[in-house]
């Protein structure tokens, strides 16, 4: 099956998710230069943030690695913790944007949105499932084992306030580090945000459970449609 496909792909798990973010930067740029409107042009953006509790993960390791001295080594490492936990619900955040389907455009462009769309939350959750494997290893807690995955559900969790806070008030992960104090404020519960939060974070725990197991069942799907193209015809 892997012969058939680049081994970044079957390997590299970030790469490949390089690659489906390359491709969605791209069809939003299609979009908005066949329909002349920049709207979803803010997926970039949405992208952009997404990636960075998946950056920080791969960092964390790292800083023990090169940073020898504890005094300097554990602040520094409290300091990537933060930004990760800060920017984790950024990710599954990108399920929410399907909220933008509302009113939209019908016939072609309103399918090319809702593929973008669906592109985009897939990438996100993916991203931060990556993000909270990542962490949970290098911590010490395997993802699989038992409190892998209650440590897990409990970043799910507070992912799931944080998509409500962002979606709802409009906050940013910043805004955990300039006001503090927001996080305590209690949104009015508004039922479609809510909506659009739960499977957000539903999504997330799906993700974070069986995304090891299903990403090697899309590679072979993938697998299959490219060796049916490459089949010589008649």
């Amino acid at each position: 099956m892997n012969d058939r496909l680049p081994t970044w792909l079957t390997k590299r798990p970030l790469l490949s998710l390089a690659a489906g973010s390359g491709v969605g930067v791209l069809a939003i740029a299609v979009r908005i230069c066949a329909s002349g409107s920049p709207r979803l042009g803010f997926l970039v953006w949405n992208l952009f943030l997404a990636w960075i509790p998946a950056l920080a993960a791969l960092a964390l390791p790292k800083v023990s690695r090169f940073v020898r001295r504890p005094l300097a080594r554990r602040p520094l490492e409290a300091s990537v913790f933060l930004v990760w936990l800060a920017f984790l619900p950024n990710a599954p955040y990108l399920v929410t944007d399907g909220v933008h389907l509302r009113g939209h455009h019908h016939g072609i462009v309103g399918i090319l949105d809702g593929c973008i769309l669906a592109t985009c939350g897939f990438l996100g959750i993916a991203l931060g499932a990556f993000a909270l494997r990542s962490v949970l290893t290098t911590v010490g807690f395997a993802p699989d084992s038992a409190r892998g995955r209650w440590l897990g559900a409990v970043f799910i969790l507070l992912s799931g306030y944080g998509i409500y806070l962002g979606r709802t008030l409009r906050l940013n992960s910043w805004d955990a580090f300039t006001h503090p104090s927001v996080l305590a404020l209690r949104p009015h519960l508004d039922p479609a945000f809510v909506a659009w939060s739960l499977l957000a974070t539903l999504a997330f725990a799906v993700a974070f459970r069986h995304l090891p197991r299903i990403a090697p069942w899309g590679i072979r799907r993938l697998s299959n449609v490219l060796s049916l193209l490459r089949r010589p015809q008649g």
